[in-house]
């Protein structure tokens, strides 16, 4: 358990963007303009093309510079890979532990998924 959680501290705590509370306080307002959304996120082009059409163009234009922050990975060696259960473990780890991996769970496939077939 620990071992998963380490992996998402940036998800947990007071310095996690996504809360219950939040979740929370929109849904107490039961506004028809504030409420939280899911999608799936890959392939990400499609949630691109969505927001394009709800975003405004940036007033003034930047180019992209990436920025490496992660460390490299070889997915071939980390045992999660090879074991269905173990990723079984951690998604219910993950779901019970992580506010934001069980508002996924409950949200995926209701009516508050974005659709992003068009």
């Amino acid at each position: 358990k620990e071992q998963v959680l380490r992996c998402v501290p940036f998800l947990r705590g007071s310095s996690s963007r996504f809360s219950k509370k939040l979740e929370l306080q929109i849904s107490q307002k039961n506004s028809s303009l504030q409420s939280i959304k899911c999608f799936n996120p890959l392939p990400v082009e499609k949630y691109f093309l969505y927001m394009g059409k709800l975003l405004q163009p940036r007033r003034i234009p930047t180019s992209y510079n990436h920025w490496e922050t992660n460390r490299k990975r070889n997915p071939a060696q980390e045992c999660i890979w090879k074991d269905s259960m173990a990723q079984q473990q951690a998604i219910e780890i993950l779901q019970q532990n992580v506010h934001y991996y069980d508002f996924c769970e409950r949200c995926m496939g209701s009516k508050h998924e974005l659709d992003l077939s068009t």
